[in-house]
């Protein structure tokens, strides 16, 4: 372990916990927001698709 890592209150070292917890959750969150994308756009297109044979 880092010598100054061993010297850290441990009110820094708390803080820093909770900023890399944050930081994978924002991580996560954009991952199963670009996810909920895809699969919207993926209805868009056989939305569309479903309409133009309905109009045939």
């Amino acid at each position: 372990m880092q010598v100054w890592l061993r010297e850290a209150p441990t009110a820094v070292l708390k803080r820093a916990e909770d900023l890399a917890v944050e930081l994978a959750q924002r991580h996560f969150e954009a991952d199963r927001l670009r996810d909920a994308l895809k699969q919207y756009r993926i209805a868009q297109v056989f939305g569309a698709e479903l309409t133009r044979r309905s109009e045939r």
